[in-house]
């Protein structure tokens, strides 16, 4: 599954990685879907079936394998493709992550890259994301210095 899918990096390196894997790849932007499935046929995965959905909540199951690359600015043109809203741009990431983290299967993964919200004032904590998970299940969190983190479903 690739919330958010874009372009379709994410499906596309998950279906040539695991080409016996069914990868979900779903966005609200009818041209991202478009770049997706145009992508995904110049690269020649078969396994990507392209869905119109906001996050989750237009697709049922749960998944062995969730990743997202959301827009993390405060964009004031509130542009889809950029804007994650809230005060920091974290809005759409939390979002994600409390939809996402009770779709996961037993055993799975959940990847996600988040940019670190940055003002005047300097780098703000990423905080607001993490704020999410433990209402959801017992995970392991490795946060990096670079803006992603990774989890495992036990």
């Amino acid at each position: 599954m690739d919330i958010g899918c874009g372009a379709g990096v994410g499906a596309i390196v998950i279906a040539r990685a695991r080409r016996e894997a069914q990868v979900l790849a779903v966005d609200i932007n009818p041209a991202a879907l478009r770049l997706t499935t145009v992508n995904a046929a110049l690269a020649e995965v078969a396994n990507i079936t392209v869905e119109t959905s906001d996050v989750l909540q237009d697709v049922d199951g749960q998944f062995d394998l969730i990743v997202a690359n959301p827009p993390y600015m405060a964009d004031p043109g509130e542009r889809a493709y950029r804007h994650g809203g809230g005060e920091f741009g974290e809005q759409l990431s939390v979002r994600i992550v409390e939809q996402a983290l009770n779709r996961l299967a037993a055993g799975a993964r959940w990847y996600c890259t988040r940019g670190w919200p940055w003002s005047r004032g300097g780098i703000h904590s990423s905080r607001p994301c993490h704020r999410a998970w433990p209402r959801h299940c017992s995970l392991g969190l490795i946060a990096r210095s670079i803006p992603m983190c990774l989890a495992r479903n036990s």
